[in-house]
C-alpha cells in the first residue's frame, strides 16, 4: 500500500512539474506509463497540450516578427508605452522624428521625447486617460508632425499609451510656399498696374495737351503693359501643371538658339554684346519643342539682361550617345555663392533694383528649372561675382519615349 502511495505521488508531482514547464513554455520531462496506469490518460492529455502550445507559440512568434515589419515599415512614427510609462515598441520612423535610435529594451519614454508639448501631451493621456491630438514641431530634428496620443485598455490597470506622429514637414513647407508665391505674384503685379494707373491718371488731368509729355508717358506706360503682360505669361507658365501629353519630334539645336537671339537683337545691339555660338549645324535632337524653347530663351534672356557693356554671350552645345549639354556664359554680374542655392526659386533676384530696371520677373530661371526637370535633365550653375556665370543644362537622350508626360 504504501508503494503504491510513493508511485502515485511520485507521478502525480512530476505532471504538476511538466504542467508549470509548459505553463513557463518550457518542455515537459518524459514519464514513463504502463498501458494499465490509471495515470496514462492524464499523461496524454499533459503531451497534446504541451504540443498545442508549442503550436500556439510559434503562431504568436509568426505573428509578432509580421507586426514588427509592419510597424517598422510603416511611414508614420509609433511608440508603445506601459502603464509604468516604460516604451514597449518603437519603430524607425519614430527614432527619426525623435531624432537618435531609440533602445529594443524597456526605458522610460523621457529617454526620448524631449519634446515639452508633446510629453505632456502622454501625461495628460496618462491622468485623464483620454486622446489628446495636436500639431507640433520635435525639438532635436525641428520636423512638424501631426502626433495623436491614444490611451489603450482604459480603466484597467493595464492601461498602454499609443503615440502616433505623421511627419507633415513637407505640407508645411508647400503651404508656406503657396503663400510666398501669392505674396510675390500680388507685389510683383502691384508695381506695373500702379505705374500704367498713376500715369494714364496723370495724362487725363491734362498732362496729354503736352506732346513731348504724351509721348514719354505713353511709352512709360507701353512698357509697364509689355512687362506686365511678360509677368502673366510666366506666371501661367509655372503655375499651369503639365497636364496631357506633349509630343516629342526633331528639333534643330542651332535653329532654336537663332531664333531666340533674334528677339533679343535690340538689347543686343544696345549693350554693344558679342555673341558667339559653338553648335554643330546639323545637331538635332528628339524633344518637346515648347519646352526646350523656354530653356533656351530664358538662359539668353538672363545672359543679355545681366550682361555688361561691350560683354560676351558665349553658347556651346554638345551631344553623345546619350546626353545633350548646352551651355549659356556671360560675362556679366555674378551671382554670389550664398545666392546660388537659391537662384531657381520663384522671383528670387540677385540684383532686385536691376531686375525690375531690366524688365524682369524674377520666373526666368525658375521656368528653366521647370522645364528641364520636366524634360527629365538637370541644370547647373557655375558663377564668379563680376566675372561672370555659365548654366549648363544636361538632358537624356538614349531611349526617348514619343510622348513625355
Amino acid at each position: 500500500m504504501a508503494r503504491r502511495h510513493r508511485y502515485w505521488t511520485g507521478h502525480l508531482a512530476k505532471m504538476t512539474s511538466n504542467l508549470a514547464r509548459i505553463e513557463a513554455g518550457g518542455a515537459p520531462e518524459p514519464i514513463i506509463l504502463t498501458p494499465d496506469s490509471p495515470f496514462l490518460a492524464m499523461g496524454k492529455q499533459i503531451e497534446s497540450l504541451h504540443a498545442a502550445t508549442q503550436t500556439l507559440q510559434s503562431q504568436v512568434e509568426i505573428r509578432q516578427a509580421t507586426f514588427g515589419r509592419l510597424i517598422d515599415h510603416l511611414p508614420l512614427g509609433v511608440m508603445l508605452l506601459d502603464a509604468n510609462r516604460q516604451v514597449l515598441l518603437a519603430n524607425s520612423a519614430m527614432a527619426e522624428l525623435v531624432g537618435h535610435p531609440i533602445q529594443e529594451t524597456k526605458h522610460d519614454y523621457f529617454d526620448d521625447i524631449k519634446t515639452y508639448r508633446l510629453a505632456r501631451m502622454i501625461e495628460h493621456t496618462y491622468r485623464n486617460q483620454k486622446t489628446h491630438h495636436k500639431e507640433l514641431t520635435m525639438l532635436n530634428t525641428q520636423k512638424s508632425v501631426d502626433a495623436s496620443v491614444i490611451a489603450l485598455n482604459r480603466g484597467t490597470a493595464e492601461l498602454q499609451v499609443l503615440v502616433i506622429l505623421y511627419d507633415v514637414t513637407y505640407l508645411r513647407q508647400v503651404e508656406q510656399m503657396q503663400l510666398d508665391f501669392v505674396g510675390n505674384v500680388s507685389h510683383e503685379l502691384k508695381t506695373p498696374v500702379t505705374a500704367i494707373s498713376g500715369f494714364a491718371e496723370t495724362l487725363l488731368a491734362g498732362a496729354k495737351d503736352d506732346p513731348k509729355t504724351l509721348d514719354q508717358f505713353l511709352q512709360i506706360i507701353y512698357d509697364e503693359s509689355s512687362r506686365l503682360t511678360q509677368l502673366i505669361t510666366d506666371i501661367l507658365t509655372l503655375s499651369r501643371p503639365d497636364s496631357g501629353q506633349a509630343q516629342a519630334k526633331a528639333v534643330n539645336v542651332l535653329d532654336l538658339v537663332n531664333d531666340a537671339l533674334k528677339s533679343l537683337k535690340q538689347p543686343i545691339a544696345e549693350k554693344g554684346l558679342e555673341v558667339k555660338t559653338d553648335v554643330p549645324k546639323d545637331l538635332t535632337i528628339t524633344t518637346v519643342p515648347a519646352k526646350f524653347s523656354q530653356v533656351v530663351r530664358n538662359l539668353l534672356n538672363n545672359a543679355v539682361f545681366y550682361n555688361r557693356k561691350d560683354g560676351v554671350v558665349t553658347v556651346t552645345a554638345t551631344a553623345d550617345e546619350k546626353n545633350l549639354k548646352l551651355s549659356v556664359q556671360d560675362t556679366g554680374i555674378g551671382i554670389a555663392e550664398n545666392d546660388q542655392e537659391r537662384i531657381f526659386e520663384r522671383f528670387y533676384r540677385v540684383d532686385k533694383a536691376r531686375s525690375r530696371h531690366n524688365g524682369g520677373t524674377g520666373l526666368g530661371l525658375a521656368i528653366v528649372h521647370d522645364m528641364v526637370m520636366q524634360l527629365g535633365g538637370e541644370v547647373t550653375l557655375a558663377s564668379q561675382v563680376g566675372v561672370g556665370s555659365t548654366f549648363t543644362v544636361s538632358l537624356p537622350l538614349a531611349d526617348l519615349p514619343r510622348f513625355y508626360k
